[in-house]
């Protein structure tokens, strides 16, 4: 289990791409190009309040485990939320913490519309002691889904873990949060860890079971 938890606050609304309506697909596809990934400067975040943040989740997965004398066998249960439930975060980037040094660290980028508008972000937590990045947060406007924008800040964030010598990507999210899950799977993300008890001690009442991915960046560990 990881030593270092990301922030708790942690959603990622990113479904998976393969969910798309092909014809919508396409129109977005033809859009993205002319979205641009960049460093966040300081004086942008608080441009980042504008992107809505909101998500909908319709299916996630119940975490089960069993222990016996053959040892202790965990398994992820496919569960549907009927009526799909929904999540909106409207706290000030210029408030979060530790997010004004990340920004200043160079550690957080913005997907920006040709109109200059930010449509999605991406912040990373270096942990140097295990040679390692996290995915502290990762966003995309509601009306920006769909179309890659989600892969490309991805992408970015792998790239800049391979310049600083990194020998892994994580991600949390939550077992509630079925679209996420796809969404990193489909991106080469592996599953390698649990924690039931990190947002409260109800975690496993209330479907919020903590879920750990890992991108392995070592060249001798095929993701």
């Amino acid at each position: 289990m990881a030593t270092e938890s990301t922030r708790s606050d942690v959603h990622c609304p990113l479904p998976s791409e393969d969910s798309v309506d092909p014809m919508t697909s396409s129109r977005s596809r033809d859009s993205v190009d002319s979205i641009t990934i960049r460093r966040t400067r300081l004086s942008e975040i608080a441009m980042l309040n504008s992107i809505d943040m909101t998500y909908t989740s319709s299916f996630g997965y119940a975490f089960a485990l069993e222990e016996s004398e053959q040892g202790v066998d965990v398994r992820l249960v496919p569960k549907r939320f009927e009526p799909p439930f929904e999540r909106a975060y409207d706290w000030d980037w210029r408030e979060v913490e530790d997010f004004v040094a990340n920004v200043r660290a160079g550690r957080v980028w913005m997907a920006v519309s040709p109109q200059g508008q930010p449509v999605g972000l991406i912040e990373l937590r270096e942990s140097a002691w295990n040679a390692s990045f996290w995915v502290q947060s990762l966003f995309v406007d509601r009306n920006h889904r769909h179309c890659g924008v989600g892969s490309r800040l991805i992408q970015t964030a792998l790239a800049h873990a391979r310049t600083q010598g990194a020998r892994a990507l994580f991600v949390e999210t939550q077992l509630s949060n079925g679209p996420a899950i796809r969404f990193y799977r489909g991106q080469d993300f592996r599953i390698c860890g649990f924690n039931d008890h990190l947002y409260s001690n109800s975690d496993l009442q209330h479907d919020e079971v903590a879920l750990f991915l890992v991108y392995p960046l070592d060249s001798t560990i095929a993701p």
